[in-house]
């Protein structure tokens, strides 16, 4: 999903408050992914980063198939530990545009975050402490985010669904089976059930 407030100054000082060790898995996957940000640019283009190109950026594994897929839960395990230090930093106010490594491999402003901010919006519109091109950001903002949900939700398609529909003779046929199943119990009149 594209990213709705992010920058490269925000990607960097998220990067620099982490304070990786210097040649740490950690800090040679989110530079990997960082290297990829090459202009403002870059932050609109870049909707997602394939997985085995960055193992192979971390990792000297080369084209061997086998070693990539073996390296691939790994780098799920460190992109959510590295999206857990930046939770902390945004926390201690040290990732002021909360960043974090999407699903997709690309730096994003969390979900939280994203929610917060159409939240802080949508009280400005009704307290009307809102001007006209904070109103064009927002409405931008929530262009790319449905545009974005849009292309996700198509994935989801209905093409993937497959409708059945049952003869007459079919339905009546499992409700016979069920009827099979069912025991017949009698009561005698002082019985109750």
């Amino acid at each position: 999903m594209t990213n709705i407030s992010i920058s490269l100054e925000g990607i960097d000082q998220a990067i620099d408050s982490l304070n990786y060790r210097p040649g740490s898995i950690k800090q040679r996957a989110i530079l990997a992914i960082r290297a990829f940000y090459t202009s403002n640019e870059s932050l609109k283009q870049l909707s997602s980063l394939d997985t085995d190109i960055l193992i192979q950026s971390v990792w000297d594994v080369g084209d061997h198939l086998s070693k990539l897929k073996a390296k691939r839960r790994n780098f799920s395990s460190i992109k959510s530990s590295i999206n857990a230090d930046l939770e902390k930093l945004s926390q201690k106010g040290q990732n002021r545009e909360n960043i974090i490594i999407a699903d997709s491999n690309v730096f994003d402003m969390s979900q939280e975050a994203k929610n917060n901010l159409f939240n802080s919006f949508a009280d400005a519109f009704k307290t009307g402490d809102i001007n006209f091109d904070q109103a064009k950001d927002l409405l931008k903002a929530v262009k790319n985010f449905l545009k974005d949900y849009q292309t996700t939700d198509a994935d989801n398609s209905d093409e993937d669904v497959e409708e059945i529909e049952l003869d007459e003779d079919e339905e009546l046929e499992e409700i016979e089976e069920l009827d099979e199943d069912v025991e017949e119990i009698e009561l005698d009149e002082d019985e109750e059930l």
